[in-house]
């Protein structure tokens, strides 16, 4: 009986997982993308939240720009490999993960700008 009553109260209590209806839509985002005063280009550029109603997501970098649907909130971002592998290996070691020291915030209307110097 007590096994019943435990997943009853589980079952009508939920189970605690992220309500769906709780991010907000994704926006459209332009994020220009920069490597020793150049357009980046053929990366791999990684949105990782670090707040609530963001998503995660990974969008190509392709002549210097970034254009996404992602979900307004903050974000750190790292660079992973696109087709080749040199051009990836000339990115410094810090972007290629995330850091709480470097984030950004997307929310409607801005175009942010990121240097990977």
């Amino acid at each position: 009986m007590r096994v019943w009553t435990l997943l009853l109260l589980s079952l009508v209590c939920g189970c605690g997982g992220v309500d769906p209806g709780t991010n907000p839509d994704p926006i459209d985002l332009t994020v220009n993308v920069t490597m020793a005063g150049k357009p980046a280009n053929d990366l791999k550029f990684n949105f990782q939240p670090t707040g609530p109603g963001a998503l995660p997501a990974v969008v190509d970098v392709v002549n210097g720009k970034v254009q996404a649907k992602v979900n307004p909130g903050m974000y750190t971002y790292y660079i992973t490999a696109g087709k080749s592998p040199a051009i990836f290996n000339a990115v410094p070691k810090a972007y290629h993960e995330g850091s709480l020291d470097r984030q950004i915030e997307v929310k409607p209307g801005e175009t942010l700008e990121v240097k990977l110097d």
